[in-house]
């Protein structure tokens, strides 16, 4: 177990280093956030345990991380509308929370609209306290 966790911590160091030595490149508007989901975003929570790319193979009803779920939204515009969020974690079958991915350039601090998308999904998925 210990290996384990050393293996871990190791493997998360080399992410951030990765990271931090082309930061600069990263945070342009030109790196996507599909670069971002790809390169970073799926090994960090593959790190801390989540079979991101459901190497157990189990059926799209009790697979860990669904990328892309649906999850059905009150609109402004229209009564209900299907979003999807980047990825949702589940245990069990049962979605625990939601997570949406902005490319670095996106300032989340500044923009309210990453902060409202994410609550949005988790009011309309019921995770809110």
């Amino acid at each position: 177990m210990q290996h384990d966790v050393e293996t871990r911590r190791s493997n998360l160091a080399a992410l951030v280093e990765r990271y931090a030595a082309n930061r600069t490149e990263f945070i342009k508007p030109t790196y996507g956030e599909t670069s971002l989901r790809v390169e970073f975003l799926d090994p960090l929570f593959c790190i801390l345990g989540w079979d991101v790319n459901n190497e157990a193979g189990h059926s799209i009803y009790t697979r860990e991380v669904i990328h892309e779920a649906n999850v059905t939204v009150d609109d402004e515009d229209s009564a209900h509308a299907n979003k999807k969020p980047d990825y949702a974690f589940r245990l069990g079958g049962e979605t625990k929370f939601f997570l949406e991915a902005k490319k670095p350039s996106v300032n989340i601090v500044e923009r309210r609209e990453p902060a409202f998308q994410a609550r949005r999904y988790g009011w309309n998925g019921n995770h809110m306290p």
